[in-house]
This record gives C-alpha cells, structure tokens and sequence, in this order.
C-alpha cells in the first residue's frame, strides 16, 4: 500500500485500519516521508498487537534520496536512523528493494513462524548448500549439525549423502521416493530444527520426477502439517502452485529462501515480546521553560533529578572553595569550567584532569582561569567543577534530539572522543521502558566491548538500560522546552553507571 502525495489520507491511517481488519494477514507499504509521527506509531503499535507483519519500504535513505522524495511529495522526512530505530522498536521489517518486500510478505501469508534460530538446511547440490550455510550464518541463524545417531540413519539409506547441516542427498534421492522421504522423516523427528530449507533444483519440474516430487511433499506435509519448510526449485511460476497450496512456500533463488526465513524469524521474535507495556509519566521530571542555555553543572542537576546518575562534583566560586571540594571527595578530581556558553570545554582548554593534591588543585585553578580568558573572552563563566575523577568503566554515549516528526528521539552508543567518527549508534523514539533499552544495547557493533574485552570487568548492563529509559522518559515529558541532550561519557561501569559530562540545549537555545 502507498498513499501517494496524501493529500487526504496518510499511510499511518491505512495501517491501523489493516490492523482491524480480519482478513488482513499482512501489511506491506512504501513511503517517502512520513507527516504524523505519533499516528504512525499508534499504527504500528496496533499491527504489532494484531500479531500481523508489517513489510516497510522507506525510501530516502541517502541524502540524494532524501532531497528527491521531498521535492517528489513535500512530505518532511525525518533522519533515516530515526527510522530505522522506529522500525525496531514496532517490529517492522525494514525491505531495501520492492523484491524484498515482495518476497517476506509471500512467505508471511503461509502464516508459520520459526519457534528460535536453528535451521536444518537440505540440498542435492553440495555446492549450493554451502552457499545457504553462509547466508543462514550471516542472517542469525543456528546451522546446528545433525545428531549422530541421525547422520548415521541416513548414510545407511544414502551411503554418499553429506551429514552434517547442510545434508546433501546427492542425485541419488531422484533414483527413489522412499530415499528423501525417509531421510526427511528422520531429520523432522530428531533433529528438533525450527525451520527447513530444502534445495530441490528442477526435481519438482523434471517429466521424470515431478509427480514422484509432489507425492513426497504432500505425504510430508500430511505428516507434519505445522513443520516450517521452504522450498528452493527451479522452474516457471506456475510448477509452484501445487506446493504452495499444501503449505510450502517456493523460491527459485535459494539465497532469497533465506532472507525471507530470516524475516520470519524477525517476526516472531517481535511477537514473543508480547504487547509493549505503557510507560507512565512521572510528571516530577516537568521542567519550567529554560530561557537560555545552561552549564554542565546544571545540566546534570537536572539529568540527576530524574533518575540519571551523575558522580559527585561542587560548584565553586573561588581557588578556596575549590580546595574545601577537593577534601570533600578525597581522592582525584577534575577542574572543569562550568559555562553556558562554552559546550566544548576541550577544545579551550577547559578541562584538567587527575588532580590529587591541595598544590595542583591551587596551580590547575589559575590555569583554567587563564584559558577561559584567552580562549573564550566573552564567555558567562558561572564557576568552576570540582568533580571526582572516576576510573574504569565503559565510555558509552546518550543522547536525545528533537525530531521534527517524531518527536524526541534517543540515541545510545559506544562514546567518548570518536563517538562522531564511529558512528555505533542506534535510536528509539521516546518514551520507552528498560526492555527496549535492552535491545538498543544488544544492536550496537561494538555490544562485546560491554561484555568485558581484554580482562576488563563487564559492564551493569541493567543500570545501563534504567538509565537510558529514564533519559526517554525525561526527554518525553520535556518535548517543548528541550531541543538537544548530549551525555558523553556515560560510564558504564561493573556496578552501576555515571553521566560524566552532560550537555543540553533547551528550544529556546538559538
């Protein structure tokens, strides 16, 4: 389904009516842009509830892309992250081409979900199972071997059949029926896989074999009526309509067997997770109207009230009130300029780090002070922080920008000094619970890091979540006075996590 220009009515609307209706199965559309963030996520929301797939093309993925759909439909296309972090937290597949999307909402009519990620993947070409092997692997998929006592059932039967997974029946399965039902039968019954590729070539085509092929199947599925099972073969359109009428599913392209398998899986992990649970609004997180920008200090005031964790800091007025501080958190401190005006304090020399003693903390003041006056004449200096310098942990980044769509969007990631650079970042739309903020933290490239690397403790990936939830929460209540949050670092530490610097820019902001 598109809705063109939408001058009436909009894709998110068509949607929900899909959602509703009881002969809909499976809800595939294409669009541009998208006008109404908060009716497309209703919409999507009640397909998930519906346990009905919904297949998106979104175009406009690269700049170019995103230039032409404006001109073509005038429709305001949010950042394509933004996207696709709304497409994984509804459960939407995302296809990149119209034969993707063709293709998984085929294999979605059959209405059969893989139960987990093991695959048993068969063939009478050992070549092409090997391809499948590696696209199956690539796709998340658990190749599994056989059992042994299975493998050894079938070399009787086949005594020059491959074993493993992929099990290659050879040519010799076309010499007679009971060798591949029976081979089959054996792999269905002991091999516990959730889904099934079979690679058949001509086989269910040839003059030779077709009606013996057909029997097989048929008797196949009569036996195992609820068994996910694809079927790879080569031949005109019309050769696969008598396997698609008993349940299987056909595909002349083997590698497109898989992907479409792996949207299955997709969705049924989606619809494991259930209905999403309503997150309440705290309303104690409600800011009053920031007029103007704020300081570090304040910023992670603000961030600490509502639930995110930041390590202890002073504001000070004077080199012996920063002294007193420096007693007070007895241990090492950082210096750091606390200005509105100055969101980079690095770059100005705004920052020193790993301060010990009364001597360095006196020497370090006067030296913050003088590079403030001769880096950022003209900056509002509101004090300086005396933090406590916290080692260990995980530099990650979060982050919350104000979509023009949908919203206040949050972003999570590796972070520190190449968090730009890197770009291992995944987004959310706000608000959401500790359940998504799990799975943003398992999308990341980098997700290892947080397991620990190099003898390193692994990271309090609870507290990590809690923390990126409550930002959404936070950002959610605060969409009309907040326009950007940006808390890089955020140690994520083996037990609990820290906001280390914060920055946020209120709508006012110019």
């Amino acid at each position: 389904m598109t809705t063109g220009n939408e001058v009436d009515i909009d894709v998110a609307e068509v949607i929900k009516f899909y959602a509703s209706e009881p002969e809909i199965r499976v809800i595939i559309s294409y669009a541009e842009g998208i006008k109404n963030g908060n009716r497309m996520r209703e919409a999507l929301q009640a397909a998930r509830n519906a346990k009905k797939p919904v297949i998106f093309m979104k175009v406009g993925s690269t700049e170019a892309g995103a230039r032409a759909a404006a001109s073509h439909t005038a429709s305001l296309a949010g950042e394509d992250a933004i996207y696709d972090g709304l497409f994984k937290q509804y459960g939407v597949y995302r296809a990149e081409t119209t034969e993707e999307m063709a293709d998984v909402a085929y294999a979605c009519q059959f209405g059969r979900y893989p139960n987990g990620p093991k695959i048993g993947l068969q063939t009478i070409s050992g070549g092409i199972g090997v391809q499948m092997a590696d696209a199956a692997s690539k796709k998340g998929f658990d190749v599994a071997p056989l059992p042994k006592s299975t493998q050894e059932k079938i070399i009787k039967l086949i005594p020059f059949a491959g074993v493993n997974n992929p099990v290659d029946f050879t040519g010799q399965v076309l010499n007679e029926r009971k060798l591949l039902e029976d081979s089959m039968r054996f792999v269905i019954d002991e091999a516990d896989y959730d889904s099934q590729i079979l690679y058949l070539a001509s086989l269910p085509i040839s003059e030779f074999t077709k009606d013996i092929s057909l029997e097989i199947f048929t008797a196949l599925r009569k036996r195992y009526p609820e068994e996910l099972m694809f079927l790879s073969m080569i031949g005109p359109q019309e050769s696969r309509k008598p396997y698609e009428e008993i349940g299987y599913p056909c595909f002349e392209d083997h590698s497109l067997a898989v992907r479409a398998m792996a949207a299955l899986k997709y969705f049924a992990e989606v619809f494991k997770q259930g209905k999403q649970k309503v997150i309440a609004s705290t309303k104690g997180n409600k800011l009053a109207r920031l007029e103007k920008n704020i300081s570090e200090f304040e910023a992670k005031s603000i961030l600490s009230a509502a639930g995110i964790p930041a390590n202890r800091e002073f504001l000070t007025q004077s080199c012996e009130e920063a002294i007193e501080a420096q007693k007070t958190i007895d241990g090492p401190v950082v210096l750091k300029v606390a200005s509105p005006d100055i969101p980079h304090k690095t770059e100005i020399g705004g920052v020193l780090l790993n301060l010990t003693t009364k001597d360095e903390v006196e020497e370090s003041y006067q030296k913050l002070i003088t590079n403030v006056q001769s880096n950022a004449p003209k900056a509002k200096i509101d004090g300086i922080i005396v933090a406590e310098m916290i080692t260990g942990g995980i530099e990650t980044v979060l982050g919350v920008t104000k979509d023009p769509v949908f919203g206040p969007t949050v972003m999570f990631g590796l972070g520190g000094v190449f968090v730009e650079v890197l770009k291992d970042v995944t987004f959310r739309v706000a608000p959401f619970g500790p359940e998504e903020a799990h799975r943003m933290i398992d999308e990341i490239r980098g997700r290892a890091v947080l397991d620990g690397a190099r003898g390193a403790p692994p990271a309090d990936l609870d507290a990590l979540a809690n923390a990126i939830s409550k930002l959404s929460i936070f950002a959610a209540e605060n969409s009309d006075t907040i326009q950007t949050i940006d808390i890089n670092p955020f140690l994520a530490l083996p037990k609990g996590a820290l906001a280390v610097d914060a920055l946020i820019i209120p709508s006012s902001a110019s």
